[in-house]
């Protein structure tokens, strides 16, 4: 995989991260025997991470559990935010996030440093890569020579919209990087870009604007051959958006809830965040019918057995999903019925996707 070129003006420069420079961050002994405040890090709060984070808090609350979002500028960030930001326990992450910590980790050791303390909690939903742009711009190639916002520099986005432009070969006059998505969007509209990256779930929000139905915008399709073989198929329905009047085929990327490695033998800061994070695999495992009745549309899309792969998944999570595992939700654990769980290959994830497949059926 190429790795995407990080200024917004021709050139190359370092990449933003923020906190790289602390050590892991320990609570004082006072706090650590207290009962610990568990945070999940989102994007911001129009993204459909922080609407799944929501869900996931208030299911929890049901179990007695109590635990919160915080905003971040998305997938970056909040890789480096479950390393080094105290009490954060969780956050969701891309798959080429991931994908990307994994190829350029070894020969960089602010990457590397992230990567190695990133678990796996549970592959979740998909998102959609929206690439909207003017009208007279046909497809990807027409963006060479363009202005694009490709996400703030420190957000999936930007590392999609990134490895995307650099596997297609397509060369921007401009790869603009400080842009949130709204910002963004009114940058289009006012002419002073040309398109705009966003990797959000459809239908978003963002793009139900009314005034991008004037004919001058369009969703461009992502079907070269050089994505096909990095990112999954998917498409725009007809009628998702004002400028969307046929179905657009595009590629997607899989969020997945990630967790901090805390090893509880370490102190009793990583003991009580291991149990938080077990109690949080457990109310999603466990309470899917109502998060997938009463969530955000996209839960009814999740496959928690979707593990990237190359990737571990969290040992407190695991905790969570043993059959032996106690929290008082509202309501039992609903086992699949006898005999209808399928039998799953050995491998690295087998007792993973054993205990999910117990209680979900798969």
């Amino acid at each position: 995989m190429l790795r995407p070129a990080l200024r917004a003006t021709p050139g190359r420069r370092r990449l933003r991260l923020p906190g790289l420079g602390l050590l892991a961050v320990l609570l004082p002994a006072a706090l650590a025997a207290q009962e610990v405040e568990v945070n999940i890090v989102a994007a911001g709060p129009a993204e459909t991470d922080t609407a799944i984070g929501r869900d996931i808090v208030a299911a929890a609350g049901t179990c007695g559990l109590t635990l919160e979002v915080q905003p971040t500028a998305g997938a970056l960030e909040n890789a480096a935010a479950i390393r080094d930001r105290r009490r954060t326990q969780l956050g969701f992450m891309q798959d080429d996030v991931l994908e990307y910590l994994q190829t350029f980790g070894p020969e960089d050791p602010a990457l590397r440093r992230i990567a190695d303390g990133l678990r796996v909690v549970f592959p979740l939903y998909v998102s959609e890569i929206h690439l909207l742009a003017r009208r007279d711009i046909a497809g990807l190639a027409d963006l060479s020579g363009q202005r694009v916002s490709v996400g703030l520099a420190e957000s999936g986005t930007f590392i999609t919209a990134g490895l995307v432009l650099d596997l297609a070969e397509v060369r921007p006059a401009a790869r603009i990087d400080d842009l949130g998505p709204e910002a963004a969007l009114e940058a289009l509209l006012a002419g002073e870009i040309d398109a705009m990256f966003a990797v959000t779930a459809a239908p978003a929000e963002l793009f139900r604007d009314p005034r991008l139905g004037d004919g001058r915008y369009h969703l461009l399709a992502l079907h070269e051959p050089a994505l096909a073989a990095v990112y999954a198929p998917a498409t725009i329905a007809a009628g998702s958006y004002p400028m969307v009047d046929a179905d657009v085929h595009v590629l997607a990327v899989r969020t997945l809830l990630m967790a901090y490695g805390f090893r509880p033998p370490v102190n009793s800061y990583h003991r009580a965040s291991c149990t938080a994070i077990a109690d949080v695999a457990h109310v999603i495992l466990s309470q899917m019918d109502v998060l997938t009745a009463r969530g955000h549309a996209k839960w009814r899309a999740v496959d928690l057995t979707a593990i990237p792969e190359g990737w571990p998944i969290s040992d407190c999570a695991m905790d969570g999903l043993d059959p032996g595992h106690v929290l008082a939700c509202p309501t039992p654990d609903a086992p699949a019925a006898a005999g209808a769980v399928p039998p799953v290959p050995d491998g690295p994830n087998a007792p993973f996707l054993r205990r999910v497949c117990a209680v979900t059926g798969c």
